[in-house]
Order: structure tokens, then sequence, then C-alpha cells
């Protein structure tokens, strides 16, 4: 996998299959003084797309640089108040135009975090979780639907970026992440459901994303796309 980590976030993303592709964008550290922006999208594998694959990576990368920039010029033209949960909706719609111009699908998702308080847009096969108090729990689903007895990578997308974009579909969430307290971001992950409390009770005192990250990724009951973690300080 291809790491990024920073002291309060990491992710990784799965070696290329040659069909999905998936980038990673952020700018500064979280803080009052520096707030978060983050980004990031996964181009799902399709079978009917016979483009080579350096097509499929160029076309991911200009999809992630538009991501990532118009979610900056959003943050820019508001700095004068905090951004809220309706902007970063208007982030995914009008990014949406550069992934639909591909004709492919996407899962991408944007946040925003300063101080404690973290703001999240997404649509597609992400999900995220919060940990609190030794147990996580779901901030936002996927819009897929999911097939009986089928590994949860295959679902079907009901909403993406790109082809099949609904602005309707678009999961918001708004938490303040408290100093013991992270989130997991994944695009085609699922936590096992055989996790237990007390393998949970052990990530309560680490505080390193990167430390976190690679106890976390043991707990999917796949290997995801992407997963990010992100920590609160």
């Amino acid at each position: 996998m291809n790491i990024i980590a920073n002291s309060s976030l990491a992710s990784k993303t799965a070696e290329s299959d040659g069909l999905s592709c998936a980038r990673i964008r952020f700018r500064g550290r979280g803080t009052e003084e520096n707030p978060l922006l983050l980004s990031l999208i996964l181009r799902h594998a399709d079978f009917a797309d016979e483009s080579p694959f350096q097509k499929r990576y160029n076309e991911t990368e200009k999809c992630s640089e538009a991501l990532d920039q118009t979610l900056f010029d959003v943050f820019s033209q508001t700095s004068s108040m905090p951004l809220s949960a309706n902007h970063l909706k208007s982030v995914l719609e009008i990014a949406n135009s550069a992934a639909d111009d591909t004709g492919t699908y996407y899962s991408a998702a944007v946040s925003h975090k300063v101080g404690k308080r973290l703001i999240t847009a997404a649509i597609g096969h992400v999900k995220v979780w919060l940990y609190r108090q030794s147990k996580f729990r779901t901030l936002l689903d996927p819009t897929i639907m999911r097939i009986p007895n089928v590994p949860v990578e295959s679902s079907l997308l009901n909403g993406s970026l790109g082809l099949g974009f609904d602005a309707e579909k678009i999961q918001v969430s708004e938490i303040l992440l408290e100093s013991t307290e992270f989130a997991i971001f994944a695009v085609q992950g699922e936590l096992s459901s055989s996790t237990t409390d007390e393998s949970l009770s052990d990530l309560e005192n680490i505080r390193s994303a990167n430390e976190l990250i690679e106890l976390v990724i043991p707990l999917f009951e796949n290997e995801p796309g992407l997963v990010l973690v992100l920590t609160a300080d």
C-alpha cells in the first residue's frame, strides 16, 4: 500500500490493480490557525473501460486536482465565516463536472477540520467512523447497494461522482473530535463485525495517526481501496 502521513493524518491506498486509481490531497494541520482541507477520490474499476491505465490515472489526477482546488476556493471565499456542511456539499457539486467529463464513476469525500470541529461530505463507496469511548460509531454510510454473500468491494453504487451523480445522495457529518478520539475514512472497506471490545480499547491511548493506521487496517474484513486515519491533534 502507498502511504501518506503527518502527525495527525495517515492514509494508505491499495496497490493499483490496473483498473482503479485513488488520490488523497490535504492542506493545513487542522488547528485554529492552520485549518485542514482534505480531499480524497477513488476511480472505480469499470471492466467496460478499455482505456490505457495511464489515461485513467491522468484523469483521476485531474479530478483530484479539481476537488482540491474547489475546496480551497470555497474555503477562501468564506474565510470570514466557518465552513458549513452545505459548503462542502457545494464543493462536490462543483467538482463533479471534472469527473463527469471522464465518463466514469468515482467515490469522493471532502473534509474541513479546525480545532475540534470536523465536517465531512461524501458520495459513493465512502464510509466514515468515529472512535469514541473504545467503540466505533458510524458517521457516514456509503451510497451503495450491498449484494448478499458478495464482498463489500463488489457492492453496486447508487450514488457517485461523475456518472450516476445525484446531489441528493451526498452524505454529511459534523462532529467535535476530542483528544482521545479519531476518525477513520475508508473507500470500499468495512470494519469486521468480529472486532472485539478488548482490541478496540488498545487504541485509546495512541495519539499517532501513523501508529493507529497500522493497528486499524487489520480490523477490516477486506483490504480497502483507500483508508485514512485522522486524529484530534
